[in-house]
């Protein structure tokens, strides 16, 4: 009954993630041709008069927004890494009052891990939630996994509660089994169907591998949704099979249209005084799809928020090679991902009938967005080693990572209706893991980026951070990458095999003070916090508008002496010289998510709240801060 390849290590992961939760979990399997049609807008972001729909005046969202600052919170993507710093740094601007000042939260990658549950969860209090800010001196292991840590982090009972000693005994490795073999359909006994693939297979020898992957391996794009959303959202109850989600706002006018038996999740940013939440993803490129011409768009970027989804940016032509269009148009997420079933009008909103499409497996329509703005895993491509990839390699491939059901008012069929089709899907790492660019095409003035890019280097017989992994900073300033070939990137590009320009936003000549500041402070040890003045450029690949300046905080998360020397002495084995960059035990415990917690809670609070303030009362940048 198990795939010949791979079978046996699902089974140990998804059900090893089955039962981590809390409380019972179904995973739905899901026929798409049983979509049923909803009625849903639609957005045209190049009409005239297209507004984010967020601002759409006359509405309870609006006029929550229109009463905070212009000012946006943008949280960094790094799996386990940016989950944790993205909860610690929400939690201390939480308690300085910042948070309720901001327009929008950003986050991309692994900093979706929290803002998903933050908005939509319903079991604890915000207070609850975040937990409790501690000096360093009070991070005792009690303390780390306590009511202090916050239940974002002490819900997540799939990861171990400590960086060693965690033990699965064989028992629980059968139970998992056992448990995803209830929720697994069967597989079909008579294989006779498979004959005349296998004779095509046989057909062509250049190709076979991939041939018999196609055969033998089921299509499991969903797989990293289910994981994920078995990891991140099942703790919180928000991984019910076939469920819905939109904003608290739309609750009503859709329960009219689907009834109240379904499950509904909704985000809850108005009631509970929050930021308007915004997370990436990316359509991809086709795996090894040519990419000799620099004209190529490479990735294009999808806006997930509760009241939306899609690209705002209108691609077609030359420009959606290889595909025939790609975006200029919104869609209610409870509608996303499914294909549109009439013509879309051109005016800035609409209403149209959409089928909205699960995949075969599934936890959830939330889960769903939420593993394709984290599968971080889709990005492989972006690696040099991805050209040299066989056939068989790229086919076993395509079928694990995620892709979905997109269209795009730009490719009509001969009725004028947009044409469905499945493309590639992933992480917004590819081009933008800090979060700041949804902020930027929105043409908000004031911004606070917090990164952690850098990883561990040794190479001077000294641990410290390598800077040259700030690959997403430097490319917002369009500077070149200064990491060995190959995986040197062009100037402006995060990633070595995009277009050089590709994300840079920023005028690369205002750079040099800000790199100065951020070398000064990994000298003394300490992390940098920089804000100051900053030109917008144009940006034809990501729709940022220039000539204007914005006023940017950026908090470079590099590791403290002062911090870690006032750990207890029982906790500090645990914390590398180098925590909280990558390479530190790749934070796998709630221990040490909850000490990366701390840790951004920490400097927030010391060094990052009085410039956010100083920014939003208007006082002249002061350039640099010193410990």
């Amino acid at each position: 009954r198990r795939n010949a390849m791979g079978g046996s290590l699902l089974l140990s992961l998804v059900g090893a993630a089955a039962v981590g939760g809390s409380g019972p979990l179904c995973v739905w399997a899901w026929h798409p041709s049983s979509a049923a049609a909803v009625k849903a807008n639609v957005w045209r972001p190049s009409a005239p008069d297209f507004v984010f729909p967020e601002l759409a005046e006359g509405t309870e969202l609006a006029e929550h927004l229109a009463s905070r600052d212009d000012f946006g919170i943008a949280l960094a993507g790094g799996g386990e890494r940016g989950f944790s710093l993205a909860h610690g740094a929400a939690r201390a601007l939480r308690r300085e009052g910042l948070l309720a000042r901001a327009k929008y939260l950003s986050t991309t990658s692994g900093s979706v891990w929290l803002s998903t549950p933050l908005y939509y969860q319903e079991q604890d209090s915000l207070d609850s939630f975040f937990g409790e800010s501690l000096p360093p001196q009070q991070l005792t292991a009690e303390a780390l996994l306590g009511d202090s840590a916050g239940k974002a982090i002490t819900r997540l009972s799939l990861f171990p509660r400590y960086p060693k000693g965690f033990v699965v005994n064989s028992s629980s490795r059968l139970l998992a089994a056992e448990a995803l073999e209830a929720v697994l359909p069967e597989l079909p006994a008579e294989l006779t169907h498979l004959r005349g693939h296998l004779e095509a297979c046989l057909g062509s020898f250049s190709d076979l591998c991939a041939c018999l992957v196609d055969v033998a391996v089921p299509q499991m794009q969903e797989l990293w949704a289910v994981l994920s959303g078995i990891a991140f959202l099942h703790p919180f109850g928000l991984a019910g099979r076939g469920s819905w989600h939109c904003h608290e706002s739309e609750v009503e006018a859709l329960r009219a249209q689907i009834g109240s038996r379904p499950t509904v999740y909704a985000a809850r940013d108005i009631s509970q005084g929050l930021p308007f939440p915004i997370m990436q993803s990316a359509v991809l490129l086709p795996v090894k799809v040519d990419r000799s011409n620099d004209t190529s768009t490479y990735a294009f970027p999808v806006e997930h928020t509760p009241l939306y989804t899609g690209t705002p940016g209108a691609y077609a032509g030359a420009r959606a090679a290889p595909y025939a269009a790609v975006g200029d148009a919104l869609v209610s997420s409870f509608a996303w991902p499914g294909r549109v079933l009439e013509p879309v009008s051109q005016n800035a909103t609409s209403s149209e009938r959409v089928a909205r499409q699960l995949d075969w497996l599934n936890v959830g329509q939330l889960a769903q967005a939420m593993g394709v703005a984290t599968s971080y895993v889709s990005d492989f491509q972006a690696l040099p080693s991805t050209a040299k990839a066989g056939s068989c390699e790229v086919a076993a491939l395509k079928h694990v990572l995620p892709d979905a059901q997109l269209w795009s008012p730009l490719s009509v069929d001969e009725r004028g209706v947009p044409r469905t089709e499945r493309h590639p899907v992933g992480d917004a790492g590819i081009y933008d893991d800090l979060g700041h660019i949804p902020l930027l095409r929105r043409g908000v003035s004031k911004l606070v980026i917090y990164t952690s890019a850098a990883i561990h280097d040794n190479s001077s017989g000294i641990d410290q951070p390598d800077l040259c992994q700030m690959v997403y900073l430097l490319a917002a300033f369009g500077q070149p990458g200064c990491l060995p070939p190959p995986l040197r990137n062009p100037p402006g590009a995060p990633v070595p095999l995009m277009p050089e320009g590709f994300s840079t936003v920023f005028e690369p000549s205002e750079f040099t003070p800000l790199l100065k500041h951020i070398k000064a402070r990994r000298a003394a040890g300490e992390p940098a916090v920089y804000r100051g003045k900053f030109t917008v450029v144009d940006n034809k690949h990501l729709g940022i508008r220039g000539g204007r300046q914005v006023d940017v905080v950026f908090v470079v998360l590099l590791p403290s002496v002062i911090w870690r020397s006032a750990l207890p002495e029982s906790v500090r084995p645990a914390v590398p010289d180098w925590f909280p960059n990558f390479g530190c035990a790749e934070l796998k415990s709630r221990m040490v998510f909850s000490l990366a917690s701390q840790y951004a809670s920490w400097v927030t609070e010391e060094l990052v709240s009085k410039e956010v303030r100083a920014m939003l009362s208007d006082t002249e940048p002061r350039g640099s801060i010193v410990v």
